[in-house]
Formats: structure tokens, sequence, C-alpha cells
């Protein structure tokens, strides 16, 4: 449910037309606004302002920070193809953070290269004519892909109804719930037999804890899966092993970014599991990307039962615009819960998640909301759920 959205072509004014007609401003990182904070009025034109080549270095970085930001927060990113950041880089940065990719595509306008003002706006230096040739040389020689191609944003919701996490289950099923496993492999080996369930569902967090070498072992069990039956949800400590394999793949500005953006923790520990070289980070990245899941909907006869790792407020943030939350969401558990219990009241849809604990342990305390953290990552808590019938074990 992770979605980037790449606006390819090179009408710019198309492209700010298209994000503002499907509402999508606040999910548009637009490079203007970072030209803006490094331009000066022009005394010619006392109506614009210039952005000086000596700033472009500057802007450039400056933009890649704040996209690793928003990429990291797991919900929808819309960019525009520019001098900036290439395709390549977007799509590279797509696999290390595990976001799909959707294109919009441009025709090249007829005028473009007569009348090129129409074009280019207030913080850009008009380009000499043979660099304008470049430009279009360049945008035709650009293979366009064949998937994923959209024209409206309703196109990437109809994309994921399609490839949604959805299990139909009977009441009398027994499925089980595993909790933020948090590298402690010999806990593991103390849950029930998996094959013994309907449906098991782990909650994220496979990484950083108590046992050394329990990281990877743990977060590979998800990469050799082939059991639709067998969920494995993403965590938001996972973050950790994408940016730490997506050093290998990127080089510059972008490797210092997410070196910088990785927890001095994680590298002194953690991090010497996933020491690997390009085409080995590379595979490893795409395996998690096709086999942890940012939530799983199971459905009996009476109930529906939205798992996730970090819980939901409102089932509307299911919605690719704001589906990180799922993942990365906040610490306030407790007031999270209970708006998601205040709200679904009336209604028989569950929240069953992990990421963190309630002050006082309680993991049942709201209605329809059923809480798995463990009370630290000494141990595992994990659950036997028939229907609204649960058991609520502890592993230390």
């Amino acid at each position: 449910m992770k979605s980037l959205i790449i606006l390819r072509g090179l009408d710019r004014k198309a492209k700010l037309d298209w994000v503002k007609k499907e509402n999508l401003d606040n999910y548009f990182l637009n490079l203007d606004d970072i030209r803006k904070l490094y331009s000066t009025p022009d005394l010619l034109s006392p109506d614009k302002e210039i952005l000086g080549k000596s700033f472009n270095n500057v802007v450039r970085k400056t933009y890649l920070d704040v996209l690793l930001t928003r990429l990291g927060k797991g919900c929808l990113v819309v960019v525009d193809t520019d001098d900036e950041i290439t395709d390549s880089t977007l799509e590279t940065l797509s696999i290390i953070y595990g976001y799909t990719t959707f294109y919009v595509v441009w025709d090249i306008p007829q005028d473009y290269l007569g009348k090129p003002k129409k074009y280019f706006y207030p913080y850009y230096i008009i380009p000499k004519r043979s660099e304008l040739e470049k430009r279009v040389s360049e945008y035709l020689n650009l293979q366009f892909t064949t998937k994923n191609i959209i024209t409206k944003y309703s196109d990437v919701i109809d994309y994921w109804k399609e490839h949604r996490t959805y299990l139909k289950v009977s009441e009398k099923d027994k499925i089980l719930h595993i909790s933020d496993l948090h590298s402690n492999q010999s806990l593991y080996k103390q849950l029930p037999k998996l094959k013994e369930f309907k449906a098991v569902i782990f909650h994220g967090d496979y990484i950083d804890g108590p046992e050394i070498g329990g990281s990877r072992q743990l977060l590979d069990l998800s990469k050799k899966n082939t059991n639709k039956n067998i969920i494995f949800l993403e965590g938001n400590h996972e973050l950790r092993v994408r940016k730490w394999l997506g050093l290998q793949l990127v080089k510059g500005d972008l490797h210092e970014l997410l070196l910088k953006s990785i927890p001095g923790v994680f590298i002194n520990t953690t991090a010497s599991e996933f020491n690997m070289n390009n085409e080995q980070a590379l595979d490893y990245l795409q395996k998690m990307n096709e086999n942890l899941k940012m939530f799983a909907v199971l459905e009996d006869e009476n109930n529906a039962f939205i798992c996730t790792h970090a819980g939901l407020t409102f089932p509307q943030i299911l919605d690719p615009k704001y589906i990180g939350n799922v993942i990365y969401g906040g610490r306030e558990m407790e007031r999270l819960d209970k708006r998601f219990s205040d709200y679904t009241k009336k209604s028989n849809i569950w929240s069953i998640h992990a990421h963190c604990k309630y002050g006082d342990n309680n993991p049942q305390k709201y209605n329809r909301v059923i809480n798995l953290d463990p009370k630290d990552e000494k141990e595992i808590i994990y659950m036997i759920r028939q229907g609204t019938n649960t058991k609520i074990n502890i592993i230390r």
C-alpha cells in the first residue's frame, strides 16, 4: 500500500494542474518550494526570484532529504521528475522503502522548443535551445514502463483493492496472532505449531533485541514463507534494515543522508547480521517487499479483524494517503486505541496490533481492540483466537 506517484513529462503546468485536480497538494513534493528558499529577488524582473546555479547542489540535497523523510513515513508521496533527481534514483528508493511506483505520463508539448517560457517557472533560468533539444531527446529515449500507468488517483485505490491482504475465515477457525519478536529466536521456538492454525499473523518488529543472530534468522522467516495463510506484517524496526541495505544501492548525497538517518544503536548491534553486497542487498529488499504486508483483514461470519503493527485510529487510515501510520504510528497507544474503540462502537470492526504497550499492560483495555505488545524485548506475547474468543499467553 505504500505508493509513490511519479509525474513524467516536460509540461510543468500540466503536472501542477493534475496535482491540484486530484487534491494531492499535501502529498506533492514541489521542488519550486525548495528553490524558493534559496532564491533571491531579481533586479531586472522585480516580480520574480532567481536561483543562482551555485545553489543547485544545495537544492538537490535538501530535496532528497525531504524525500527520504517522506518515504520513511510510509504514506503517499507524489514527485515530479526533474534535473535534481532521475527516474532510476526514484525507482531505487521505491525498492529500498518498499513502495509501489505509479506513473502519470504527458506528451511533449508541440511548442515546447518555440515557447519555453510557458514551461519554466520563476525559480528556473530558461535553458538555451540546445539544452531544450537535449531534454526532448532524453525524454523521447526514456522507455516508459507499461506497468502501473495511471491517469487519476482513484486508479491507485483500485490497484490496491485488487492487491489487499484479505482472508475469509470462520468463527470456528483457530487463528494465531504473534507479537513483536525482537530477535528472540529461542522464544519463537516455544510457540505452538503454526500448522495447527487456519491462519497465523506475525505483527512485525522481527529485529533488534537481546538475542545475537536472532534478528536475521527471524526476518528470514518472512523471506522463505510461501503459505498465504501465514502473514508477516511489517514493523517500524524493519525500516532500519531497509536503510542499511539501501546503502549498498546508492551513492553520494543519498548514501550520506541514508546513513545519517540510521540509529547508532542499530549500526553498533543488529546491522552486522545484514552485511551484504549490492546484489544480495537488492534481492533481500525485493523479498521484503514481496512478503511483508502493511496490514491484513481477516473476516468471519460476524466480524472483521484489521491486523497491523502499530494500530489505527480510523479504518480510513488504510487509504494509501495515510497507510504509513499502521507501521510507524505514534507511541500514544492508549489515546489512539480509545479513539478507534469509540469510533467503531456501533460496528463489528476490530483492531489487533502490537508496537506500544499500555502503562497497565492490559491488552484488552478497549472494546474491539487487542494490544499484543510485550512488556519488554525479552518476552513474546501470542494470542489464540476463535471468533471473538481469545486466550493470551506470554513466553519469557
